[in-house]
């Protein structure tokens, strides 16, 4: 995950302060930086663990002094030194950011750690410490490299939907119906369903349907009877707790031993975290308390599971089809 300092074309935009504003209440809410717990999961997922241990592990986040102190030496001595130190020890950022951006491959999330590093390299050299110094700004590194992080990453998602023949105005709802998504998580602490984000951006379901399905050529959906396992997988929605899940169904279908040799293959925590949930009858919430994660976090690694499951085991597979 190494970055050159001057591979990367120089960028005109700037992130408003606006902009920073929201970037600094969320990052001071904890919605950037995963814990580490949630980190080796997706790492343990993409069979990353080594190279999360060599390279996130090894160079924890700095405070934001010491960062300060690595950004004066960058701009009035070009220190190399220094700058180095400052990509290695936001590694932990880059990840977090970009883990929201791939589509569970192990190239994809590479990539996207690659572009974020980009960005990464950017904010480093626009910061200017002096600057700030003399005029006084309340945004920290952190929320500066964030706004790059976050933009190098959607540059480059969006250029490779512009590859893949999208439409403009695909990739721009596409967009916007992100951007409603978390909205409505952190006003609501829930994930919106189709149809309250067909309402949020005024277009029928079928069109919202037809945008998601661009980004994922292989569901096949329609507004009057989606599947809700593709509609949840696309989404990342919470799965529904009116109706039984895939795991639920099985557990009531097949005696308790069978749920078990259905999850061995998975990490000792997976396993856990399934038996918590279908056995003891926990919630996110107090699973999340339990293993210091977000609940949302949490629920999305349900969903995770089952994809795994699905793909590891298939007369599991019969059973869910």
């Amino acid at each position: 995950m190494s970055a050159e300092r001057n591979n990367h074309k120089d960028c005109t935009v700037q992130p408003t302060n606006q902009e920073l504003e929201q970037i600094e209440k969320e990052y001071q809410d904890g919605q950037y930086i995963l814990s580490e717990d949630e980190l080796i999961d997706i790492f343990a997922n993409l069979n990353l663990v080594a190279l999360y241990k060599a390279d996130i592990a090894a160079f924890p986040p700095l405070p934001e002094e010491k960062q300060y102190e690595l950004l004066q030496k960058v701009h009035a001595e070009d220190d190399k030194e220094a700058f180095d130190l400052l990509v290695l020890h936001n590694q932990r950022l880059v990840i977090s950011i970009a883990a929201r951006y791939y589509a569970h491959s192990k190239p994809e999330f590479i990539d996207r750690i690659q572009d974020g590093n980009l960005g990464l390299l950017q904010a480093i050299r626009k910061y200017d410490p002096d600057y700030i110094k003399e005029n006084g700004q309340p945004h920290h590194f952190s929320t500066y490299a964030v706004w790059w992080i976050r933009q190098s990453i959607r540059r480059s998602a969006r250029k490779s939907y512009t590859d893949l023949k999208v439409p403009e105005h695909i990739i721009a709802q596409y967009y916007e119906l992100m951007r409603v998504k978390e909205a409505f998580w952190q006003k609501t602490a829930q994930e919106p369903t189709l149809a309250e984000l067909a309402e949020a951006i005024g277009k029928d379901e079928q069109e919202i349907l037809i945008t998601l399905q661009a980004f994922n050529p292989a569901l096949e959906l329609t507004a009057d009877n989606p599947s809700d396992s593709d509609e949840q997988e696309l989404l990342s929605y919470v799965v529904d707790t009116n109706s039984p899940s895939a795991e639920e169904e099985l557990i009531n279908a097949q005696s308790l031993e069978s749920f078990h040799q259905i999850i061995s293959f998975l990490t000792p925590r997976e396993q856990e975290i399934m038996r918590l949930k279908y056995e003891s009858g926990l919630t996110s919430q107090e699973i999340g308390e339990r293993f210091n994660l977000n609940p949302k976090y949490v629920r999305n690694l349900y969903i995770r599971i089952h994809k795994k499951i699905k793909q590891h085991s298939p007369h599991l597979r019969r059973n869910l089809y």
